[in-house]
């Protein structure tokens, strides 16, 4: 690095990608709508999974639709924690 602050946002930057593969949540849900609103990447999604435990806002990295006669609507979603994309 040739200061402080290029060392800076490096480690912040490896420490966000380490916190990134730590906790990654993918999940299928009906629909392509929450709240009126259309699933959208780089936003947040309150997310609760009882199964798993997780209740807590999640920042949606990925998203897939799809539609089928037999599956219906459905949006495949990735998130992570909000803190693993601070740069």
């Amino acid at each position: 690095s040739q200061n402080i602050q290029h060392l800076e946002f490096f480690a912040r930057r490896q420490m966000s990608e380490l916190l990134r593969r730590a906790f990654v949540y993918t999940c299928t849900v009906s629909g392509h709508i929450q709240d009126g609103r259309v699933w959208a990447v780089d936003t947040i999604a309150n997310v609760r999974d009882d199964a798993l435990g997780i209740d807590e806002p999640l920042y949606i990295l990925e998203k897939v639709f799809t539609k089928s006669r037999s599956g219906g609507t459905k949006t495949k979603l990735t998130m992570v924690r909000p803190s693993a994309m601070q740069w």
